[in-house]
């Protein structure tokens, strides 16, 4: 009897010193930030990848050009970062920060209504009747700055610059992000909802909820968001007003990165069979 006590009592104290060491085993922790507009997409993503590789991805979001803006002049914590190829292209320390970069897929612009607003559009043409109330934001700040810049290059390219203008109303203004965010707070205290509630996209979308505006010219990606996707009429604009570079969006590794093994095989897994597959899922083509 003392004997098997004695088993016993030395099996419990090899089970918790297993139990001790499983409880203390570390998981691989990688950060990953991407533009506001694909949150959906990296969301799934990052569930996927957790699974496959027995990791933590601590995900954050910013308006893709105030994230692009943070990568170019500011160290942020991260190892992945994901927005418009043309942002962090134009990055004046694109180069050093950025350790392998790739243009990995392509969205589509487009023009939303919500489906019980009456209004009839059919085209970005559309866009010039009298009356037609258009959700844009005027204030003139780095988060909606390429979005404002690209949408006048495609009505410009259509012909009815004035027409539109004349049809955005007027005491309607977003508000912006400051850049040094990012770098100034660690990635798990970031709050990302209110990242997301800046994001030009959701105050356009959130104008025609308000009824004080009619359409809006978005990213397709934004149209696939589960509190969106059921509420919103879709109409497509012809490629052809896309200005050049407006459609692709990036990944890259940071050079910084703590964690450059487990970020290749993130960008192996984005550009695997499941990886594209779910870009697909939410509007985005791929694009190597």
């Amino acid at each position: 009897m003392k004997k098997m006590r004695t088993f016993i009592g030395v099996l419990v104290l090899s089970l918790m010193v297993i139990g001790g060491c499983v409880s203390k085993k570390e998981i691989p922790t990688m950060i990953v930030w991407s533009s506001c507009l694909l949150r959906e997409p990296y969301i799934e993503l990052n569930r996927e990848f957790e699974k496959k590789y027995d990791c933590r991805v601590i995900y954050n979001r910013l308006p893709e050009a105030t994230l692009a803006n943070s990568v170019s002049h500011y160290d942020i914590t991260t190892d992945i970062v994901s927005t418009r190829c043309i942002h962090l292209e134009k990055g004046k320390r694109f180069r050093h920060v950025i350790r392998s970069f790739d243009c990995v897929c392509n969205s589509r612009w487009v023009i939303i209504k919500l489906k019980e607003n009456p209004v009839k559009i059919s085209s970005i043409m559309d866009l010039a009747k009298p009356g037609v109330r258009i959700a844009f934001c005027k204030k003139h700040t780095e988060y909606n700055h390429f979005t404002e810049v690209t949408i006048t290059q495609m009505v410009e390219k259509a012909g009815i610059e004035k027409e539109f203008w004349n049809n955005v109303p007027e005491g309607i203004d977003c508000g912006g992000m400051c850049a040094l965010v990012p770098a100034g707070v660690k990635a798990e205290c970031i709050d990302v909802e209110a990242m997301d509630r800046v994001s030009y996209y959701h105050q356009v979308y959130t104008q025609l909820l308000a009824d004080v505006a009619d359409v809006a010219i978005v990213d397709e990606v934004l149209t696939l968001w589960p509190d969106v996707k059921d509420k919103v009429e879709v109409i497509p604009i012809d490629e052809k007003y896309f200005p050049e570079g407006s459609t692709s969006f990036g990944l890259g590794t940071l050079s910084y990165s703590k964690q450059k093994e487990l970020a290749k095989k993130y960008q192996e897994f984005l550009c695997s069979e499941k990886g594209i597959e779910i870009f697909k899922k939410y509007g985005l083509s791929w694009k190597i």
